[in-house]
């Protein structure tokens, strides 16, 4: 490998390892892919794919993408109040758990740690964004 391509890969490998510090899914999922390594934080990869193909596509629906977690999501949480973040909460912390793990007790975000109405808060800006893919 000749000395710029070594100097590119470096500095690609900098900015994917800076995106996952930030979060920022999808730049860690190019970066990653890219570079063509396997992503040491799968769960930040998965929502960076889900998010530019969201952006990239015309109709933005998830379930022509096959996210079967997003659509399950949804379909569990259509019978329940969004709109008052304080009502339903233990159904609300239950499904949020089930369907991400970044929110489970070991996660990077718990929700046990969260008041009722920041749960809620999160609950509804997630099946907001399910509800955009018309699932």
């Amino acid at each position: 490998m000749g000395a710029p391509v070594q100097v590119r890969c470096q500095l690609l490998e900098e900015q994917r390892k800076e995106a996952l510090f930030n979060g920022n899914a999808i730049q860690y999922y190019e970066f990653c892919e890219e570079l063509g390594v396997e992503p040491e934080f799968r769960e930040l990869y998965e929502q960076g794919l889900a998010e530019k193909i969201l952006n990239n596509s015309k109709n933005k629906r998830l379930i022509d993408i096959g996210f079967s977690k997003y659509e399950n999501f949804y379909r569990e949480t259509r019978n329940l109040n969004i709109r008052d973040f304080g009502a339903d909460i233990e159904i609300k912390r239950e499904l949020l758990k089930k369907y991400f793990l970044k929110f489970r007790k070991d996660g990077r975000q718990p929700i046990n740690k969260m008041e009722d109405l920041q749960v809620g808060c999160l609950f509804k800006k997630i099946t907001e964004y399910c509800k955009k893919g018309e699932l």
